[in-house]
């Protein structure tokens, strides 16, 4: 949220005024938002909006132009910064998306221009760059703020390859109103993107999520005959253990166990003393692929069950391209649902 520097700057204007300054400029949080239309679905004005492959963040600003030696506010800017952007889970390269909204413009703060450059702040290995594609005229230039003025525009970023990389982006914000000091704000998404090039992700070469988002559902459906068994026996295994296991709203998440020692271990256990009749296979819930698996999760928190094979295995196919298309990592938590 913007801050509210107003209520400090008050609090030296006499020393401001001893200085012989005669106006000063503070921001803090808007009392309204300005209106925008045109948004992408994506983006809920007034609140963060993101999901595992898309985020959308605004903030809506007032900046204040006050007489040093009265007190009085004589000119205001308001306005609305938003910044979004859509990932892919087979590229490391996308666009981040700004606009600038100006609304109601009064006194003295008429002129007021400012910059808005989008930086890249990587947390971990690796790096982002802009791939000059796209263009925002706030990035380097400056843009007056004029009533009811629109500001729009796109640049390309990518994470190079191989390493995986953690980041997050922001907009720092700078007012320079006409008769007072520039006045900075910064504005971006709590949310950290994290890019990679896992082999486990083959055969795409890299792609990026939103590491945070945890509601990714694998939904699997009875009705669908070419796993309807294996499906029935899933739904109630979540129904039958205590914990209901990757059941959301109900259980814990599931998350994703990539060493294939352990997973073998833990299909092992699970299907000790299961009875496998021709055309049959074992199955078993929580999958063998998660930390809640049987070798892991331990005796009465998994259960197992002699299912049709082909039916098993369609299940890892589905599984498979859900850890693919979501890029579930390991250690990256998800649900299972069972519809039909």
């Amino acid at each position: 949220a913007v801050p509210d520097g107003c209520r400090e700057v008050r609090k030296h204007l006499a020393w401001d005024k001893a200085r012989g300054i005669r106006r000063v400029a503070c921001l803090e949080s808007a009392s309204s938002l300005v209106a925008v239309s045109a948004l992408p679905s994506l983006c809920h004005l007034g609140t963060e909006h993101f999901a595992r492959f898309s985020d959308c963040v605004d903030e809506s600003w007032t900046v204040t132009i006050i007489n040093v030696n009265t007190g009085a506010v004589v000119g205001t800017v308001d306005g609305v910064t938003i910044l979004w952007n859509v990932l892919s889970y087979k590229s490391r390269t996308w666009d981040e998306h700004i606009r600038v909204v100006i609304g109601i413009v009064t006194g003295e703060g008429e002129g007021t221009v400012f910059q808005a450059p989008i930086v890249c702040a990587v947390t971990s290995a690796g790096h982002c760059t802009a791939t000059g594609r796209g263009l925002w005229a706030g990035q380097v230039g400056l843009l007056t703020a004029n009533v009811g003025e629109v500001f729009s525009g796109e640049l390309g970023w990518t994470s190079p390859r191989p390493a995986t990389t953690r980041l997050h982006f922001r907009v720092d914000m700078t007012f320079a109103p006409v008769q007072a000091n520039p006045v900075p704000i910064t504005i971006g998404p709590a949310e950290t993107i994290r890019c990679d090039s896992e082999a486990i992700f083959r055969p795409t070469k890299g792609g990026c999520v939103y590491v945070h988002a945890t509601a990714n559902i694998l939904v699997l459906s009875a009705k669908d005959h070419t796993i309807t068994q294996a499906a029935q026996f899933m739904r109630a295994a979540q129904k039958d253990l205590r914990r209901h296991p990757g059941v959301l709203g109900a259980g814990p998440a599931l998350t994703r166990l990539t060493n294939a020692s352990q997973v073998r271990r833990n299909r092992r256990v699970a299907c000790k003393g299961v009875t496998v009749r021709n055309g049959q296979s074992c199955d078993e819930y929580p999958f063998a692929s998660t930390y809640q698996g049987a070798a892991l999760a331990g005796p009465g928190n998994f259960r197992s069950k002699a299912v049709n094979a082909r039916q098993n295995s369609k299940v890892g196919t589905y599984l498979g391209i859900f850890f693919l298309r979501f890029r579930i990592a390991d250690r990256d938590s998800f649900y299972v649902l069972i519809v039909g």
